[in-house]
């Protein structure tokens, strides 16, 4: 009787199946994409509620709990003399505006639905609050922004994007 692969061994394959699950697990997980096509975020400035428009190539989305007093402190620290817009997400969905008149224009308040809110933090792994992350708009797709996370494949290939 003939075996099967004579010159494939298991061992072969078995190194070929975990490569590609890490592969897998640090390459396609280095990526968290945000589409504003599909998930639908609300800016709220001075007590009125619009549907938001990405129009900028980049931004810091940002994460807070407007309960906690050290939010004001992280938005004054980090983000001063930043050009950059902000994205400022409250974890409670309660904030009253408050921090939009501290610090401009470049500051935009968001409203989020329950579901994406679950979602972002599975995407982007939200173990503390405040927490930001940069995402940049995709060259292809205009509504799509992706965050670059700190570890994978993905970064190692473009080492030019750290």
């Amino acid at each position: 009787m003939k075996k099967c692969c004579p010159k494939l061994p298991i061992a072969f394959l078995l190194v070929f199946i975990l490569g590609a699950f890490f592969y897998y697990q640090y390459s396609f997980t280095a990526l968290s994409k945000v589409d504003f096509r599909e998930d639908t975020f609300y800016s709220y400035k001075d007590g009125v509620v619009d549907l938001f428009a990405p129009g900028a190539l980049e931004y810091q989305l940002c994460f807070y709990n407007s309960y906690m007093p050290e939010s004001r402190t992280f938005f004054g620290q980090s983000f001063k003399d930043n050009a950059q817009k902000i994205l400022a997400i409250d974890f409670y969905q309660q904030g009253k505006g408050e921090l939009a008149g501290d610090f401009g224009e470049n500051f935009i308040e968001m409203r989020i639905p329950t579901n994406l809110m679950l979602k972002l933090i599975h995407t982007f792994s939200l173990k503390t609050l405040p927490r930001c992350f940069l995402i940049k708009q995709d060259k292809k797709n205009n509504a799509q922004y992706a965050y670059l996370k700190e570890f994978g494949f993905y970064q190692l290939i473009n080492f030019k994007e750290k």
